[in-house]
C-alpha cells in the first residue's frame, strides 16, 4: 500500500544523475541547464497527477470534505477503502504544482541567479508534497508519524532552501566587489 511513496522522488533523483552525467560530459553549465528543465518537470508532474486520479494512485485519506473522491472498482484506492469519499491528493498536488510551474516561469523572466529556478522548483515542489503527505494514504510512515516521502522531501526542501540562501549571498559578495572596483 505503500509503493508510490517515493515513486516521484526516485524518479527525480535518477533523472539528476543522468542530466550530471550529460552536463559533465558535453562541459555544460549545470546550474543554467537544470533552470531550464524544471518548469518542464513540474508541468510533467502536474500532468501525471491527472493519471494517478485516474488510475487511484496516490490518493489520500477519507474524507468527510464535500470534495471527497470516490474511485471506482478496481483501483489501488478502491481496493483500500472501498466506495468512500477520499481526500483529493492528487488533484491538489496537480493544481500546485501549475501554480508552481507558474512561479517557476516568472523567475526564470528574472533569474537573480542560474540555479533560482531549479532550486525554487525543489523546496516549492518539497513543500507541497511535504504537507500533502498528511492526507496521503498510500505511504509508508515510519518516524514519528511522518511517511518516507515526507522525510525526504524536508530533506530536499532544507537542501533547496540552504543553498538559495548560499547563492544570493554570493552574489551579493559578487556585487559588492564589483561596486567596489568600480569606485576605484
Amino acid at each position: 500500500m505503500w509503493a508510490g511513496g517515493l515513486s516521484i522522488q526516485g524518479g527525480v533523483v535518477a533523472g539528476l544523475v543522468i542530466c550530471l552525467w550529460f552536463i559533465r560530459r558535453h562541459k555544460l553549465p549545470a546550474w543554467e541547464f537544470a533552470d531550464v528543465l524544471a518548469p518542464g518537470l513540474i508541468l510533467g508532474q502536474g500532468i501525471g497527477r491527472i493519471g494517478c486520479l485516474l488510475n487511484g494512485d496516490a490518493y489520500g485519506i477519507p474524507t468527510s470534505l464535500p470534495v471527497g473522491v470516490i474511485y471506482r472498482e478496481g483501483t489501488p484506492a478502491y481496493a483500500a477503502y472501498g466506495a468512500q469519499p477520499l481526500f483529493p491528493a492528487e488533484i491538489i498536488e496537480g493544481a500546485a504544482d501549475i501554480a508552481i510551474l507558474f512561479i517557476l516561469l516568472r523567475i526564470f523572466r528574472r533569474k537573480p541567479f542560474d540555479g533560482a529556478v531549479a532550486l525554487t522548483y525543489f523546496m516549492l515542489y518539497s513543500l507541497v508534497r511535504f504537507t500533502l503527505g498528511f492526507w496521503r494514504a498510500n505511504s509508508l510512515t515510519i518516524l514519528g508519524g511522518l511517511k518516507a516521502a515526507q522525510l525526504t522531501t524536508l530533506g530536499t526542501a532544507l537542501l533547496a532552501l540552504g543553498l538559495l540562501i548560499y547563492k544570493w549571498k554570493e552574489k551579493s559578495k559578487r556585487q559588492i566587489g564589483m561596486a567596489g572596483v568600480k569606485s576605484i
